[in-house]
């Protein structure tokens, strides 16, 4: 399970627009050795395929996939149950005990209006709930298909190319779990406004990750991430970031090519892996559509 904020870090998205078709994939390339970085999104429509071309291209030239996490482990059927306890509340309580009223009482009126299930939410904790409410809109607008990771997991199954991940299921999950909890009415209220403008934001962030657009991407995703919720920014982005990079820089240190694939709100703005990369002395180049 990829952590996301709502759509935002759905993209879990500086150069601006480049005069040539690009893709969201980078080359890092350092002594010699090469490493491969694409942005991905984490459900996608089935316009969306096929992919931009860099996907396939790094693909093809890499030995080794690296994903955030195990993605097949993540597509068996009996995944949650192992962490259902975590993701939600106990027996007798509800997200009602965590909400005030009137969060709770739009909540409810929008599951009514979808004609979805109060099930579906309610007994998730707040962050699972906001992913929950994501994904059922997502599905109900027809965007909830495999998305980068899934579809090049399974791509490098069939390949039998090694697949590996940066952090563990486990970790994934307690970051979703204790997610919104210094403040979960804000971080309900926030998902009940972004879901009714799903649709646009999906079409505007999808249209500038499809061509490495970094400075839109950062507009459009960061920025409101960093306005909203600052915290979270700094524990589900920063952090990350600063755990990945020792990874990171090893994987550069083999004669072996990796393709390193994380949401594409881990590569770009001022505290994204390619500038921080590039900081430390790595040249990078964005590839073609």
């Amino acid at each position: 399970m990829t952590i996301r904020l709502g759509a935002a870090v759905l993209v879990a998205l500086c150069w601006g627009a480049t005069a040539f078709a690009a893709s969201p994939v980078w080359k890092i390339e350092i002594a010699g050795n090469t490493l491969y970085l694409g942005g991905t999104v984490h459900v996608l429509s089935i316009d969306d395929y096929p992919l931009p071309q860099g996907f396939e291209s790094a693909f093809n030239a890499s030995q080794r996939l690296v994903f955030e996490t195990d993605v097949q482990a993540m597509q068996n059927p009996t995944f949650y149950i192992d962490f259902f306890g975590q993701l939600t509340y106990p027996e007798g309580q509800t997200l009602a005990n965590d909400l005030q009223p009137e969060t709770m009482a739009k909540l409810s009126a929008l599951l009514a209006a979808r004609q979805w299930p109060a099930e579906s939410v309610v007994h998730f904790r707040p962050g699972a709930a906001v992913a929950a409410l994501t994904m059922m809109e997502l599905d109900r607008l027809g965007l909830a298909e495999a998305g980068v990771d899934s579809y090049l997991s399974d791509k490098a199954l069939i390949a039998q190319k090694p697949q590996e991940g940066l952090e563990t299921v486990a970790e994934q999950i307690t970051l979703l779990a204790t997610m919104g909890q210094a403040d979960p009415d804000k971080l309900v209220l926030h998902s009940l406004e972004e879901v009714q403008t799903l649709a646009s934001m999906m079409a505007d962030l999808k249209a500038a990750w499809r061509v490495g657009d970094r400075e839109a991407l950062v507009q459009l995703g960061i920025a409101p991430f960093q306005e909203a919720f600052s915290e979270l920014y700094q524990r589900l982005i920063v952090a990350r970031n600063q755990a990945w990079l020792p990874k990171i820089e090893r994987y550069l240190s083999t004669a072996e090519t990796e393709f390193v694939l994380v949401g594409a709100l881990h590569l770009i703005g001022n505290d994204g892996l390619l500038n921080t990369l590039q900081a430390r002395g790595y040249t990078i180049s964005q590839l073609e559509e």
